[in-house]
């Protein structure tokens, strides 16, 4: 056998081994994650010591599997750590959310408006949960924020001005108040929404509306 031969030789039983080795360490990485997420989180977020950065991770991963309710307890411990956090609760209004808990989900995302009145976020997400309870008795302190961010801002075609002057148009319209409904849509077509043109077809239909409740009222 040539010297070369034997090089060739040693060469692919070291590339082997090292196949065999990145294989071997995938699989046991792959069964600490399992091993992981199919621990109960009290188990999980006393392991893991205060770190939030991990806990932040491990509840990501319990929502992407949709266990909403062990992701739900390690955003809990998350905000005992740092009860300021307004991500961590905006995503634990997303589990109670998408678990079907919308009067939780509410109750989060209102305590992250009380953190920061511009939480624009929160207020995308309350539209959202009051269109589907279909609630028409929306906390007058929401609208009243909402109002005074675009009075501040100016009615500007700032993201969160329009995000502001849209959701005001979104929470009118689920209380049947019409017209200022119109007035806010109204306000995204002069500021040249995107939307524009799907924003000025819901105006004529609020329109409709509007009249229809004038004559049912007369």
């Amino acid at each position: 056998m040539s010297k070369n031969s034997k090089i060739i030789i040693i060469i692919g039983i070291l590339i082997l081994l090292v196949i065999i080795f990145f294989v071997f360490n995938r699989k046991e990485e792959g069964q600490e994650s399992i091993q992981e997420l199919t621990a109960p989180a009290e188990d999980r977020i006393s392991e893991l010591e205060g770190d939030t950065e991990k806990l932040f991770k491990l509840a990501n991963e319990y929502y992407k599997k949709d266990d909403f309710e062990n992701a739900g307890k390690v955003y809990l411990e998350l905000l005992k750590i740092k009860p300021n956090e307004n991500l961590y609760r905006l995503n634990l209004g997303d589990i109670y959310t998408s678990s079907g808990d919308l009067e939780k989900a509410e109750k989060i995302y209102l305590e992250a408006l009380s953190l920061n009145k511009k939480e624009m976020n929160a207020y995308v997400r309350l539209s959202d949960i009051y269109t589907d309870l279909k609630k028409k008795d929306i906390p007058e302190e929401v609208i009243n924020n909402l109002i005074e961010i675009t009075v501040q801002d100016g009615y500007t075609s700032q993201t969160e001005n329009v995000i502001a002057i849209q959701q005001l148009a979104r929470m009118y319209k689920i209380m049947e108040d019409y017209e200022n409904s119109i007035k806010y849509y109204q306000m995204l077509v002069d500021l040249e929404v995107p939307t524009k043109e799907e924003i000025q077809k819901m105006i004529e239909d609020l329109k409709i509306k509007q009249e229809e409740a004038k004559n049912k009222n007369e």
